[in-house]
């Protein structure tokens, strides 16, 4: 039997906003790593705290005023110096 293990991983170079739930506070980042149960951002100042909960958008030409339907509340579960991964809050459910 053949044990080799699959990567479906894709590499993707996507902008995002991150914004605070109030507002108060936004992030660019991009894209490291996507997956199932959340994404790895590369942000250029300090990221947001770790247990934060956050919007989380996909920038650019063609997402124009389409804000209300692809932001996503995440939580945030690993905070670096310029990383940021996050999660659904949907799977907090789980």
């Amino acid at each position: 039997m053949n044990e080799k293990r699959r990567d479906h991983r894709i590499e993707v170079d996507l902008p995002f906003l991150v914004k605070e739930t109030d507002g108060s506070k936004t992030w660019q980042g991009k894209t490291l790593d996507i997956s199932p149960t959340g994404i790895l951002l590369k942000i250029d100042e300090q990221p947001p705290e770790s247990g934060a909960i956050v919007n989380v958008s996909v920038q650019g030409p063609a997402e124009s005023g389409w804000e209300h339907i692809n932001t996503r509340p995440m939580r945030v579960v690993r905070s670096d110096e310029h990383l940021a991964g996050l999660t659904y809050t949907d799977l907090d459910k789980v």
